[in-house]
């Protein structure tokens, strides 16, 4: 539960230019660490060493393969499982969701406020309004939170 702490240094900051500069800073973080993780699915499915293909990566090259990495280990590449298939969320959260919402608006206005509800993703709002003690907390942790967030975005629809 670590928290980044923002302060404002000037009052006079527009706090909706602020909070719109803050967002897309998010968003250009967020795109980045998914791309970040798709790299490691490759370097981990990688059918060479993946030692070579790591040092590779930041500009270094080896001749002889390290002999300890999985492909090294096992002689050919590494396919990780697919996501099982998992049933939709049920259309009867919509009713309750949507309460829940209009109950606690400052923590749960927005489809991202509610995709990281239903993943168990904490902030400063629901911890204020003691929503991760709710039963419907974290209820959807092992799916993809991408998937959860356009579940959570047909809410207004």
């Amino acid at each position: 539960d670590v928290r980044q702490v923002y302060t404002r240094l000037r009052e006079t900051e527009d706090p909706d230019a602020l909070t719109s500069d803050l967002m897309n800073r998010f968003d250009v973080r967020e795109r980045a660490e998914l791309i970040r993780l798709e790299q490691i699915v490759t370097l981990i499915e990688t059918s060479g060493c993946q030692v070579n293909a790591l040092v590779s990566h930041f500009g270094e090259k080896r001749k002889k393969k390290c002999g300890h990495c999985g492909f090294c280990e096992i002689g050919k590449a590494v396919k990780l499982p697919p996501a099982p298939d998992r049933p939709p969320v049920p259309e009867s959260w919509r009713t309750e969701l949507s309460a829940l919402a209009r109950a606690h608006p400052r923590a749960l206005r927005e489809p991202r406020q509610l995709a990281r509800f239903l993943c168990g993703l904490s902030s400063p709002a629901t911890t204020r309004e003691k929503l991760s003690r709710h039963p419907r907390f974290g209820v959807l942790e092992e799916r993809p939170f991408a998937e959860v967030l356009a579940w959570a975005a047909t809410m207004d629809a």
